[in-house]
This record gives structure tokens, C-alpha cells and sequence, in this order.
């Protein structure tokens, strides 16, 4: 593939692999204009049939004047070696200038593209980005302009004009414009998710404007802090009769309408759909804290709406006939839903807009006692956070129930009686385990989690309804029988809607009731045990723990148990070997030894109480914000996990790799023997000091899975044991491009280094970049001459890539004559002009002028030794320039040297030559 390139020293560039791109154009410059800037890139990329790869190699490109439309199918990104996105930045650009950040695809200019644009930051501008009669993909990015008086008809922040569009994980803020400030679309289908719209001010849909003519949709995203006249929120019309628009996982929040419509408006021009198949269907939706003279929450003129597992704060207005029906939907009044389950209560108890943990979306969390705990059925897979939901019975609204506040638990003692039996567990006891848990939790969380309950019985229960065969589904029957029996003797004692989790306390062993029940958890990590009509189902309970202390089960098997209960998967080693058994780089092809959890850690099968995992406390919620980032290649100070703070917990480091259906980061955590880590207990075998960094896995996102490692040589699962990173010892993954190196550890924090660990062939800045040990420049020698031109400098691990070379220095990379080290002379120029073939920045020539116009001569005849200086040129002191023809006397010794010692050199002849030079 040929790679084009910027005509500049300091340009450092990307060597591509093989791909269906022909050509990659790689920005190293800043500026406005000029090689190896982004406007250069646009212009080559538009002046080639695509696709293309435009990768921005730089922080920030700062421009003063418009970019042209890029024309060509492209993917624009920046280079991944980058921290944080790289900056277009057109705030510069005087305003009179109506400039798009990023036009694609111009003004109608050519249809059918595909656009790309990844890890940008698009800022200023008349208008963000523009697409039209194209498709646009935009991820990782942020795109944000100038502000502009509501009305105006400028700008937009994303604009979309009869075109497709899909935005993942991506902020759009601070547009304006007439309609659509955030995101202005009107085209064919729109898939909008795991993103934020905020700040935006125009007409109609401050938030998002969408009209489209195919099924589209918007989920986990949050739309909030928008203003408009009509549709603050989002505005939706459908452009065609069979148009589809699906909310799911949406929050709308403090959006402000000047008329109707805070949260949402619809308008429906033709005035149809059915509640079996309406044109907008709300599905786990947030509107809450929305503002409006009317219909503060929604409001829909003609047509059918669905409504499902939501939450509308706020009025609701329906015109023109248009009626919402739907069901297991939370309001406070004002918003008339036909269908079941709907409930209006005057106090919906949901938390301000704040993220679930580092790097969430800012959401409305339910809060203890909120009546939209629950209340949902048929419900999505995951929540606007991307946990994972329980599909029976799950919350209303989009984002499931808070891990942060108080946890309500109720402990219900019961006694079996016979023989076999142990004596029952006293509520004095149960309390004091229910005290130890809430200080291990509270200590976990830094504060933010407490469990404060209650303890009744112990209850007299029989082994009624138990499966002796002590199988799979004979202990899911035994759960089921506990919980029953567990539910109905509390009952009359307690107001079990008082409480979100339940622990059972029990005196049973194997041979006298419901055995193999002496501790379980049933809480998020099991939705396939929720089924409808099951006992979770029917009371909502996040979920059980079933637990008897008299038969030696430690406060770690409650504290392992209550982490089920919070959604917390087992903690287990991932093993990644090669053919050979040597370990190998994280891929989609390892395995997990789910019998052999890590001793060192509260939430494996030999369980440690200890501070949960750093990915498990972020996934749910304990960190601030930032406390646990997605890094790039830089130095990094960690301070203890076991210790509050407000400082670095946890660096997560992306991979390319995937286990199961979700991808897989690497976290680096900072362990100290203090607090809980310094505990401790049984089983002593195994165990590790926790004193120093360690290596983990993490699923991304909707996984629960966190995945213990160790560094190499990687041990067999059975002889399984975590062990810290020593330090100044790098553990480098040539397939994640990461070496990871602890610099030190020291009482109150740990220094680390994330830089490249890169294979052969890929860009490096120094040898230790590079899985080889080898960093080479190399050079694009365009006439095989063995060297290169310096402009074309590229460092890459390995040996150079084939058709560059190690020498530089080539003036005229077109004419293999042309070359440092040339010695030859040449009567015609080189193929770029000029006579400089040695390339030391003049001209030689090969005739100089002389002083003397005659022959000179040196040496004796009598000895022999007679030499004649010459050729000369006839005129003294002058020679004629390279290439052109002078007079040229040539001299010889004449025969007569060898009679007479005094014979001098004569003319031999007198001809046009020409100047030779190099």
C-alpha cells in the first residue's frame, strides 16, 4: 500500500497494514495550511477516489480560515498513542466566515460517502460538523461551537441532511441554531447511544431535532440542560408513515421549553400508528426535573405513543386526538397513561443527575423507597449505565436501582427442628454479622454504601418442600422453598416494602432440611433465575442470601455473598497461554478457572475479606469521578485502594481484545496492607501480601466479569495465586501495544509507567518502545538508490519495512544518478533540475577554471617523469557553466622529451567540450 506523507522533518508517520483503504494521510502539523496539516490531508484525500484514513498525529490543529468539504469516503481519527481527543479547533475563524468544523461531503457535492470520525473534538465554528446525502459514524468524540442567539438559522453542533447517521459514546453541547442545536437530522435512519446532549439553545428541539423516514433510534444517552421554544429535550417528527423512533434508556433532564415540551415533543403529520405499532415508542425513559409553561414532561400532537418502564416528571400533554398508552410507568401526576401497572406517586424519589461511577453518563438513580424500585416487567437487557438488569422484575426509568445509601436488608432468622438439626441462630447474632457487614461495606465504599437493617425471628420451620437430591435444580428449589417460608412468617411481623435485599439465617445441614442451602446469593448476577411469576418477581427483593454461621461460615462468606447481592460476578483468574503452556497476551481465546478464584480477593471461591476489586468498586459507583480513568501512554501515581481519597484508584488501559461478547481492559490497582487488606484469616494458604500493584482484567461496560492476572510466567489455573508487579520489571503486550512498568511503591503511593509495546512495523519513538528491542528510521527511497529523503523519516520497531531504507539524504528522489557519494560528473541535469548529483547542496564541476591559458609542465624528460598539466580552457580564469560548451585545449608531451630535457608540453588540440559536473 502506498502510505502518503507530509513533506516535513519532523513529521512522524503511520505505517498501515494491509486494508481496503488506498491511501492514509497522516496530520503532523498544527497550523492553518501547508504539508502534513489537516486542511493538506482533506485536499489529497478529495483528490483521489477513496476510501481514506486521515489520522491526526497532533493535540490540536488550530485554524484561522474554513477546511474545504472532505469529498471522499474517509475514516477520520486521531492517533491512538494520543491522550484524551484530538482538537479541531475553528474558534479562530471570524464568525463572518459561517465555517463548519467538519463538512462532509460538502453542499450535495457527492452522495453516497461513508464518513468515519473517531476520538475528534470539533470546537467553534459557525457549526460543528455537517454531513449531507452521506453516512456519518462518529465516536469517542465531542463536538461543541460557538454560541449563536436562539432563532438564528446558523450553526448546529452535528447536522445530518438526507443523509444516515449512527453517534456512539459521544458529547454534543453548546450548539445553536434554528432547529436541532445538538443534533439537527433529517435523513433516513438515526442511532444515537451511550451519549450525552447538553447546553444546546434553538427554535425547535434544542436537544435533538429528528425527522426521519426509517426505523431510529436513541438509547443510553442523556439529553440534558438544552432550551428551546418547542421540544427542549428532543422534537420528533416522523417524514414518512412507516418512520419508527425508539427511546430506550433515555434520560431527559432539565431541558426548558419557552412553550410546550421540556422533555419531548412529538408532532405527527399524519396522524397515525397504533399502540401495537406506534411511531415513537418510550422505553425505560427518564424525564425528570424538565421545564415548560405546559407539558413540562412530554407532549404529542395526533398519533399513537407508547410508554413503557418510564418515569415522566411533569405534566403531559396530548392534541389532535393523540393518546399514550402502555404500562408499569411511574409519574407524578398529569400525564394520563392507558394500560396496567401504571402508578402516580407525589414524591418519586430519584437522585440528582450525577454519573454512576468514573467515565458513566450523568443519571437519575432511584433512590431507597422510590416507588419506581421494581416496578418494571418485560424489561431491556441493560440499563442507561450498561448494567446488567433483572428481566423479570427490574426498575422503572433508565437506570437501575442506587448502590450508593443505605441499603435496607432484612434478616430473617429461621429454626429447623430434628436430630441432625444445629441448634438455631440466635438474633443477637444475626445482628452482630449485620453489624460487621456494614462496616465492611461502608469501609469498601468509602462511605458511600451503608446496610442497615433489621433482624426478626428466629421462626420454627419444617424441611416441607425441599429436593434431597441435592442437584442444579434441587438447590434452586431449596432457595425457592427458604424464600417462601422466610417471606410468609415475615410478613406479619414487618412491612417487607421497607426493604431492597433479604438475608436468611438458617440452622440446616445436609440431612435435615433443604440441604445444600447453607449459603447462597441470588441478587444481579443471575437474571435467568428471575422469571415471571417467580418469589423475586412477585416481591422485588434485589436479592437473597441465605447463610448459617453456626456451621463455621465466616463474616467473608457474607461479606462475598453481599457482593452477589450488589452484582458483583465471582472474581476469577483468566488464563491466556500459548500452544507451548507460556503465558500469552489477553485475547478472545482465553479461558477463566472458575473453581479457582483468587485467594487474595473477597469476591473469588476462596474468599479473602478484603477490599473488593477496584473495576468491581467502580462498576458500582464507589469512586468519584475520574478516579478511575481510561489512560493513555504517560506516568501515573496510584494511591491505596484500601484508603479514601480523592486520587488516582485505579488506571483501566484499553485492549483490543474480547472474552465472551464484551471487550476487555486491563486495571492496575494499588494495594496496602491497612484497613481491610491488612486482615488476616482463613484459608492462610495462598495468600499474598497485599502490599503493591496489581494486574486485573475487566469487561467493559455491560459485563460484571472482572478477571484476576498474574504476571509471567503465568501459572497452571489449579496452582492459581495473584502476586503484585515488581517493580522496574516491564510486563509488555505486544497485541494491546502497552508495556506496563511500576517505577516504585512507596507507604502512600505507587508511580507507574504506561508507554508503547509495539510489534515490528508499527510507529516508535525509542527502542523501548518496541516488543523487538529495535526502533528504526527509515526512509521512502523513490528511485532505489539506497537513500532516502529526510522529509520521508519514519520510525518503526523491527527492521526497516520493505521499500525504505536506512540512509537518508537523496536530493532528487526520481533520479537514481542523484545520491549522496556520487563521484561521477554528468553533462546533463538531474531529473529534478540542477547539477547537485553528489547532493552536497551545490554543484562541482568536473573543469574548474585555471589561472593559465597554456599548457604547463612538470617532472624531467631526462628521468621520464614529464607530465603535462592540462586540459585548460583557452580563456584564463573562466570555465563554462555545468552543460554548457567552451573552448577546451588539450596538451600531451612531445616526443622530443625524450632527446632534450628542456622540451616543454605542447597543444595537442583545440575542441568544443562541455561542463561535466555532480
Amino acid at each position: 500500500m502506498k502510505v502518503a506523507t507530509a513533506v516535513t522533518a519532523a513529521a512522524v508517520l503511520l505505517c498501515l497494514s494491509t486494508s481496503a483503504r488506498a491511501e492514509a494521510y497522516f496530520v503532523s502539523q498544527p497550523g492553518n495550511d501547508g504539508p502534513g496539516t489537516l486542511r493538506w490531508a482533506i485536499e489529497s484525500s478529495n483528490a483521489l477516489a477513496g476510501p481514506h484514513e486521515i489520522i491526526i498525529g497532533v493535540s490540536a490543529v488550530t485554524l484561522s480560515s474554513c477546511l474545504p468539504p472532505l469529498l471522499r469516503s474517509t475514516e477520520l481519527r486521531k492517533f491512538s498513542s494520543n491522550e484524551g481527543a484530538a482538537i479541531i479547533d475553528v474558534s479562530l475563524v471570524p464568525a463572518s466566515a459561517y465555517c463548519w468544523g467538519l463538512s462532509l461531503g460538502g453542499y450535495g457535492q457527492s452522495g453516497g460517502q461513508t464518513f468515519v470520525v473517531t476520538g475528534v473534538h470539533v470546537r467553534g465554528g459557525w457549526g460543528g460538523i455537517w454531513v449531507q446525502d452521506n453516512h456519518l459514524t462518529l465516536r469517542d468524540s465531542v463536538v461543541e461551537t460557538r454560541s449563536f442567539a436562539p432563532g438564528s438559522y446558523g450553526g448546529g453542533a452535528l447536522n445530518a441532511y438526507h443523509s444516515t447517521l449512527v453517534v456512539e459514546r459521544s458529547t454534543i453541547k453548546a450548539g445553536s441554531g434554528y432547529v436541532g442545536a445538538g443534533v439537527a437530522f433529517d435523513g433516513g435512519a438515526l442511532s444515537i447511544s451511550d451519549s450525552r446532549v447538553s447546553g444546546n439553545v434553538a427554535y425547535w428541539g434544542g436537544g435533538v431535532y429528528v425527522r426521519t423516514s426509517a426505523a431510529s433510534s436513541i438509547s443510553r444517552t442523556t439529553i440534558d440542560g438544552n432550551r428551546a421554544d418547542l421540544g427542549a429535550g428532543i422534537f420528533h417528527e416522523p417524514a414518512a408513515p412507516g418512520a419508527t423512533l425508539l427511546l430506550e434508556n433515555v434520560t431527559l433532564s432539565g431541558n426548558q421549553a419557552g412553550t410546550a415540551g421540556g422533555g419531548l415533543q412529538h408532532q405527527d403529520p399524519f396522524a397515525g400508528g397504533t399502540p401495537a405499532q406506534p411511531r415513537l415508542r418510550l422505553r425505560h425513559v427518564t424525564a425528570y426535573l424538565n421545564q415548560a409553561p405546559t407539558a413540562a414532561g412530554l407532549r404529542t400532537s395526533s398519533g399513537s405513543l407508547a410508554i413503557d418502564n418510564s418515569i415522566l416528571g411533569g405534566d403531559c400533554g396530548f392534541l389532535g386526538g393523540a393518546a399514550a398508552t402502555g404500562s408499569n410507568n411511574l409519574s407524578s401526576g398529569g400525564c394520563a397513561i392507558a394500560g396496567s401497572a401504571n402508578l402516580v406517586a407525589s414524591d418519586l424519589r430519584l437522585g440528582a443527575l450525577t454519573p454512576r461511577g468514573a467515565g458513566s453518563l450523568p443519571l437519575h438513580s432511584p433512590l431507597s423507597h422510590s416507588p419506581a424500585l421494581g416496578l418494571g416487567r418485560a424489561c431491556a437487557s441493560l440499563d442507561g449505565n450498561g448494567s446488567t438488569r433483572l428481566l423479570g422484575r427490574c426498575d422503572a426509568g433508565a437506570v437501575e436501582d442506587e448502590t450508593l445509601g443505605e441499603q435496607r436488608t432484612l434478616v430473617v432468622t429461621l429454626q429447623f427442628s430434628g436430630a441432625l438439626c444445629h441448634q438455631g441462630d440466635s438474633p443477637a447474632r444475626s445482628a452482630d454479622h449485620l453489624a460487621h457487614l456494614d462496616a465492611f461495606i461502608s469501609e469498601n465504599s468509602y462511605g458511600k454504601t451503608s446496610v442497615v437493617g433489621q433482624v426478626i425471628g428466629p421462626f420454627a420451620v419444617d424441611g416441607t418442600g425441599c429436593d434431597p437430591d441435592n442437584g442444579l435444580s434441587g438447590s434452586q428449589q431449596n432457595a425457592q422453598a427458604l424464600l417462601a417460608k422466610a417471606l410468609t412468617l415475615a410478613q406479619g411481623q414487618v412491612d417487607l416494602t421497607q426493604f431492597e435485599r433479604l438475608i436468611i439465617a438458617h440452622n440446616a445441614t445436609l440431612g435435615c432440611a433443604c440441604p445444600d442451602n447453607n449459603h447462597a446469593s441470588f441478587g444481579f448476577v443471575a437474571p435467568s433465575a428471575v422469571t415471571p411469576g417467580s418469589l423475586y418477581e412477585q416481591t422485588g427483593f434485589r436479592g437473597s442470601i441465605f447463610w448459617q454461621p453456626d456451621l463455621g461460615i465466616n463474616y467473608h462468606i457474607l461479606y462475598h455473598e453481599f457482593g452477589h447481592n450488589l452484582g458483583l460476578a465471582h472474581l476469577d483468574p483468566l488464563l491466556c497461554n500459548d500452544a507451548q503452556g507460556a503465558r500469552a497476551s489477553l485475547s478472545s481465546s482465553c479461558v477463566y478457572a472458575s473453581s479457582w478464584g483468587d485467594p487474595n480477593h473477597t469476591m473469588s471461591n476462596l474468599v479473602r475479606p478484603v477490599h473488593y476489586a477496584a473495576a468491581q468498586k467502580w462498576k458500582l459507583g464507589w469512586f468519584e469521578p475520574g478516579q478511575a480513568p481510561l489512560v493513555g501512554y504517560g506516568e501515573y501515581d496510584l494511591e491505596p485502594l484500601s484508603t479514601p481519597g480523592n486520587g488516582l484508584k485505579a488506571l483501566r488501559i484499553s485492549t483490543p481484545y474480547s472474552f465472551g461478547v464484551f471487550g476487555l481492559d486491563y486495571v492496575l490497582e494499588l494495594r496496602k496492607p491497612i484497613g481491610l487488606d491488612a486482615h488476616v484469616g482463613e484459608p492462610t494458604w495462598g495468600q499474598v501480601p497485599l502490599d503493591g500493584v496489581f494486574l486485573f482484567a475487566e469487561g467493559r461496560v455491560a459485563s460484571d466479569q472482572t478477571f484476576s492476572l498474574a504476571p509471567p510466567p503465568f501459572p497452571a489455573g489449579s496452582a492459581f495465586q495473584s502476586a503484585p508487579l515488581a517493580v522496574n520489571t516491564p510486563l509488555g503486550d505486544v497485541g494491546a501495544g502497552v508495556s506496563i512498568r511500576v517505577l516504585s511503591v512507596g507507604a502512600t503511593s505507587a508511580r507507574v509507567r504506561i508507554s508503547p509495546f509495539l510489534p515490528d512495523g508499527q510507529p516508535c519513538a525509542q527502542a523501548a518502545d518496541c516488543a523487538s528491542g529495535q526502533c528504526t528510521t527509515s526512509y521512502g527511497d523513490g528511485d532505489g538508490d539506497g537513500y532516502g529523503v529526510a522529509a520521508s523519516a519514519l520510525a518503526t520497531c523491527g527492521p526497516a519495512p520493505a521499500g525504505r531504507v536506512t540512509l537518508s539524504g537523496d536530493c532528487c528522489d526520481v533520479d537514481s544518478r542523484a545520491r549522496p557519494g556520487q563521484t561521477q560528473f554528468f553533462t546533463s541535469t538531474t531529473a529534478c533540475g540542477g547539477f547537485d548529483f553528489d547532493c552536497s547542496g551545490a554543484a562541482t564541476q568536473q573543469f574548474p577554471p585555471r589561472s593559465t591559458g597554456g599548457c604547463t609542465s612538470t617532472g624531467m624528460c631526462s628521468l621520464r617523469t614529464r607530465r603535462c598539466n592540462g586540459p585548460y580552457w583557452t580563456t584564463a580564469n573562466s570555465a563554462p557553466a555545468c552543460g554548457l560548451a567552451a573552448s577546451w585545449r588539450d596538451c600531451f608531451v612531445q616526443p622530443a622529451c625524450a632527446r632534450s630535457s628542456n622540451t616543454e608540453c605542447g597543444p595537442y588540440a583545440t575542441l568544443a567540450v562541455t561542463q561535466a559536473c555532480r
